[in-house]
């Protein structure tokens, strides 16, 4: 069975109990994150994904979120921009300023989402090249840097 969405003013048919960001996706509708994986389930823990809904108070983590019928979802406003840049901020606080030593240079999903999300100051905010090869080959792959904001998800791969 399928709901009616509407994510930022598009119409959408969805399966029902689909969480909202794997919706999004699915309909062309990117919404930033890290800690998803389609094959595990969403804790929502980097906070990148976040979402208005209308008729509820504050900000809530699309994967974390069920598609139900009649929601409208704003997923880029000031707000949002404003507490994503912030959420960014605290990973890339905990992040090795000097990415080019990391063997996932250039090839990071963090270094992609800080150029779609404007760059941040980071000294390495360079353009990068699709998701970690960790995020396309769940099975088989060399583990993270230890400093790697993406480290968590690798081990839940695990």
């Amino acid at each position: 069975m399928s709901v009616a969405i509407e994510i930022d003013g598009k119409q959408l048919q969805v399966e029902e109990g689909m969480n909202l960001l794997e919706a999004a996706l699915q309909n062309g509708i990117y919404i930033p994150h890290l800690c998803h994986h389609p094959d595990l389930p969403d804790i929502g823990s980097c906070r990148l994904c976040i979402v208005e809904v209308e008729g509820e108070e504050g900000v809530q983590p699309s994967c974390k979120l069920t598609a139900r019928e009649g929601m409208k979802v704003t997923t880029n406003s000031p707000r949002i921009a404003e507490l994503r840049k912030l959420a960014m901020e605290l990973l890339l606080a905990a992040h090795p300023e000097d990415c080019s030593t990391c063997p996932k240079y250039g090839r990071c999903e963090l270094q992609t989402l800080i150029q779609y999300m404007g760059g941040f100051g980071h000294p390495d905010a360079h353009p990068g090249q699709g998701l970690c090869p960790e995020r396309q080959k769940p099975a088989a792959h060399p583990r993270h840097e230890p400093l790697c904001p993406l480290r968590p998800l690798c081990a839940r791969l695990r």
